[in-house]
C-alpha cells in the first residue's frame, strides 16, 4: 500500500471507526432509563428503541463488541498512519517517532474525549441512530465474542475473595464515581449518591442525641397532656424514675387522641442508618429510641438521618 491517498483513507478511516465505538460506549451509558420507557410505550413500534434495550439488556456483549471494534478500528489508523508515512519515503525510525508523536494524541483527542463528550450530550439521540453500528460490529466481532468473554468469567471466577472483599456498595460507589468523571452526573448529584451510600456504613450510634424528656409517671395522665403542650407540636419522650423511656407522645404519629402514650419504636445502636430509616419508615415514627445491650442511651430522628444527605445540599448551596 504505496499509494498515499490510500494509506491516509485508510488512517481516516480508523479514526472515524474508533471514534464512533467510544462515542457510543458513553453513548449507551448515558441513555435514560425513562426516555427509553417511553418510547417503548408508544403507540407505534419504534425499532430502534427496542435494539438500544436489547443492547443494554446485554451489557457484556455490548461492552465486549465496542472494545473489540475500537481495538480494530485502532489497528487500522496506525497502519494507514504508517502506509502515509512510508509512501513519504520515511525512514522506519521516524515512522515510529511520528507515530507516537500524532497518532497517540490524534486518538485520545478525536478518537476518545471529543466523541464522549458528544455522544454524552447527545445521549437520547445518537445511540437510536447508529445503534445498527454496533449490531454490524457484532457480525465482524462474533469469532472473538465467546473467547472475550468467556477469559472475561473466568478471570472474574479466580478473584471470587476479591469480589467478597469489596462489598456491591463499594462497586456500584466505583461506576458512579466513574459516571461523574465522564459528566453523567452532576458534583451535586454524586455527592448525594455518595453519601447516601455512606449510609449503608454509618451506625445509629454515631448520630443518636441525648437521651432527654421528662420523667412523668404513664398513670398521671394530667401531667402527660401537660407536657405534650408544652413540647408541641415536637414529639415528649416519656422517662422513668431508672432513666429507661416509658413511652411517647406524639401528636402527629397518633392524631385521634394527641395524647396517648405510645410504645416507642427501639433501634440497636450498631444499626445502619438504612436499615434504621426503613425501620422508622415501618413504624410510621418519627422519632425512635437508640438502645444498647437492653439499655436505652438515646434518641434519634429522621432528619438526624438525613444530615448526611441534607449537609450534601446545603454545602452545595453554599457553594452556588
Amino acid at each position: 500500500m504505496n499509494d498515499p491517498w490510500l494509506g491516509a483513507m485508510v488512517f481516516v478511516l480508523g479514526l472515524c471507526g474508533s471514534a464512533m465505538c467510544s462515542g457510543l460506549e458513553t453513548g449507551f451509558y448515558c441513555v435514560s432509563s425513562l426516555r427509553l420507557s417511553l418510547r417503548l410505550g408508544g403507540r407505534m413500534r419504534d425499532r430502534a428503541a427496542e435494539h438500544v434495550r436489547a443492547e443494554l439488556d446485554r451489557p457484556e456483549r455490548l461492552l465486549t463488541t465496542l472494545l473489540i471494534g475500537n481495538n480494530i478500528f485502532n489497528y487500522v489508523a496506525s497502519l494507514g498512519l504508517a502506509s502515509l508515512m512510508l509512501s513519504m519515503e520515511i525512514g522506519e525510525v521516524w515512522v515510529i517517532v511520528l507515530q507516537a508523536a500524532v497518532l497517540t494524541p490524534l486518538l485520545l483527542v478525536f478518537g476518545e474525549s471529543l466523541p464522549k463528550e458528544v455522544f454524552r450530550l447527545r445521549a437520547d439521540v445518537l445511540p437510536y441512530r447508529l445503534v445498527w453500528v454496533v449490531r454490524a460490529l457484532r457480525v465482524v466481532a462474533m469469532p472473538l465474542l465467546p473467547i472475550v468473554l468467556g477469559s472475561a468469567r473466568l478471570l472474574a471466577r479466580t478473584d471470587r475473595s476479591e469480589r467478597r472483599r469489596v462489598g456491591q456498595g463499594e462497586r456500584i460507589a466505583t461506576l458512579l464515581k466513574e459516571s461523574a468523571l465522564h459528566g453523567a452526573l452532576s458534583p451535586v448529584q454524586a455527592s448525594l449518591i455518595d453519601r447516601s451510600i455512606e449510609l449503608a456504613r454509618v451506625t445509629v450510634g454515631s448520630l443518636a442525641l441525648p437521651l432527654a424528656g421528662e420523667v412523668i409517671d404513664p398513670a398521671d395522665k394530667p401531667r402527660l397532656r401537660s407536657a405534650a403542650r408544652r413540647w408541641a407540636p415536637q414529639p415528649v419522650v416519656v422517662l422513668r424514675s431508672r432513666g429507661s423511656v416509658a413511652g411517647l407522645i406524639d401528636p402527629i404519629a397518633v392524631p385521634g387522641d394527641p395524647f396517648a402514650l405510645s410504645q416507642p419504636v427501639r433501634i440497636d445502636a450498631s444499626t445502619t442508618v438504612r436499615d434504621a430509616l426503613a425501620q422508622m419508615s415501618a413504624g410510621r415514627c418519627r422519632l425512635a429510641v437508640v438502645s444498647s445491650r437492653g439499655r436505652d442511651v438515646g434518641v434519634i430522628t429522621t432528619r438526624r438521618l438525613a444530615s448526611p444527605l441534607l449537609e450534601a445540599l446545603r454545602d452545595d448551596a453554599a457553594r452556588g
